[in-house]
């Protein structure tokens, strides 16, 4: 057993547990999501899950060896300060589209710019259902109060927080499709 885990608390579709952080080996979280992790020939680490009905291995993030351990505590929120930078910069996803998301053992609900997405449930087959088909429900080119409504609803954030929310820019054609790499 490993006493080192890695804690996806990334934007995109992250394991609800820590995954132990042992490489070619399947791990199964209680929704059903099936990672692993390997090293590519450039000596990076990669994070694989099962994707197309549990058929095939699909890499999900990469990262630097030596960005993956420091030592055995993991990094530090001072390490981590240079990626959140990434983050917030102008060409990041993450200042041209609204992107928020709720993540549960069951559901995943996405507001991505004008469209509402919830993956599930299940969100994974499971380990004895690979075959699974996951359902997905999609609503697109939904107005302001709309948006609104569903942030309210199903984010808890309040309307005076979004009363100057403009979709504009998310809208605009040269904003990043979120839905391509999921």
């Amino acid at each position: 057993a490993t006493d080192v885990y890695y804690v996806d608390v990334g934007f995109a579709e992250p394991p609800l547990v820590p995954l132990p952080f042992t490489y070619h080996q399947e791990h199964v979280t209680p929704e059903g999501m099936r990672s692993k992790f390997s090293i590519d020939c450039k000596g990076n680490v990669i994070l694989e899950w099962k994707v197309n009905n549990g058929l095939e291995w699909e890499p999900r993030l990469r990262w630097k060896i030596e960005d993956a351990l420091s030592g055995k505590e993991g990094l530090s929120m001072t390490d981590m300060a240079p990626h959140l930078d990434v983050v917030a910069q102008e060409d990041s996803i993450f200042s041209k589209k609204l992107i928020v998301c709720l993540l549960s053992r069951d559901r995943k609900r996405t507001v991505a710019g004008s469209s509402y997405k919830i993956t599930g449930a299940p969100r994974f087959g499971g380990p004895d259902t690979d075959s699974q088909e996951i359902p997905v429900d999609k609503r697109d080119c939904l107005d302001l109060a709309e948006i609104q409504k569903i942030l309210l609803r199903d984010f808890s954030i309040p309307l005076e927080e979004t009363s100057d929310l403009d979709l504009e820019k998310s809208n605009s054609k040269d904003a990043v499709d979120i839905w391509a790499s999921q």
